[in-house]
Parts: C-alpha cells; sequence; structure tokens
C-alpha cells in the first residue's frame, strides 16, 4: 500500500472493507521523519475478512490491540515502531501493545512461522504481572528488538520449540 497524504481517507475507506483474496499485507513508508505520528490502522481491519492472508508485515503503523480477528492463518508476522524509549522518535500518542493483548493476539496464531517484534514489546515495568502462557509450537525463527528485560519478559510467557532460531537485539 502506498499513498500521499490527501489520499488517507480513501484509503482508510478500503481498509475496513473485507479483503477476502489479500495474501499478504506489508505496509512500509518510504521514509520516517522522528516524531512523526505511525499511520493508525482502523479497528475493524478489513472487517476481519481476510481468510487468504498469510503474512502481514506492519513498519511504523499503530496497530488496535488487540489485534483485529485475522491473524488465524497467520505464517509470518512483523512489526516494526519507532524506539519508545527515544522522545524524538516514538510520539507518547503511539503505545505498545500490553502483554495481556500481545499473548491473546500471538494465541489465535496457531500457524505462526515467523515472528519479529521491533519496539513493540510490552514495557515490563506496566505490565509483568500477566500469567497467561501461549506456546508457539511452529515457530522456526522468532526475532525481538527492544530492552533485555522486556525480550526477557516476553520470552517467559512465549513456548518455542528447541530448533526454533532466536534472535535478540
Amino acid at each position: 500500500l502506498a499513498w500521499l497524504n490527501a489520499e488517507v481517507d480513501a484509503v482508510a475507506e478500503l481498509l475496513n472493507t473485507p479483503a477476502p483474496a489479500l495474501e499478504e499485507l506489508r505496509i512500509e513508508p518510504d521514509h520516517y521523519v522522528f516524531g512523526e505520528v505511525p499511520m493508525a490502522l482502523p479497528p475493524n481491519l478489513f472487517a476481519g475478512k481476510t481468510p487468504r492472508l498469510r503474512s502481514v508485515s506492519v513498519r511504523y503503523c499503530a496497530l488496535p490491540w488487540p489485534f483485529p480477528a485475522l491473524t488465524e492463518g497467520l505464517s509470518s508476522f512483523e512489526m516494526w515502531l519507532p524506539d519508545p524509549y527515544n522522545p524524538f522518535e516514538m510520539p507518547s500518542s503511539v503505545q505498545c501493545p500490553s502483554l495481556t493483548h500481545l499473548l491473546d493476539t500471538l494465541g489465535r496464531m496457531p500457524n505462526l512461522q515467523t515472528l519479529y517484534l521491533a519496539n513493540c514489546l510490552p514495557d515490563t515495568r506496566a505490565d509483568s504481572y500477566a500469567s497467561q502462557r501461549v506456546e508457539l509450537s511452529k515457530i522456526t525463527w522468532l526475532g525481538l528488538e527492544g530492552p533485555a528485560i522486556d525480550c526477557r519478559n516476553l520470552l517467559s510467557h512465549v513456548a518455542i520449540p528447541g530448533t526454533a532460531s532466536l534472535s535478540i537485539r
């Protein structure tokens, strides 16, 4: 998807309609200006109707949490946000998901094989008491980017196969 600011309303309207043939959603801006508010995706993304969707990759987009129910068939999920600990990059209006919301979303992705989360991990200081544990039995690669304590916290709530590759930055 690519559009100019003048086209945002038209694109937003499309994002609210079912997309039964959509197999891959990739939103990646050509550039990012520090402090710029990432585009917010609508809470009823594709009206929850994307039966063929297998891959989601979003960069500098604020996803609605909990993420809509279009995750069941996903084999790949990647999300990048600006660095939340750098006030010049992350606007205060953009929130990372809570641990509960992220775990609920991951729990609805039984076919997930690759997962990459950059600068969008739940803040341990605000959300460290969840007892939920999610099994990601088909994961072959898991990448996390963020503060070590937040990476460790998320890893303590997910189970991945011993054969999976793990990258933490």
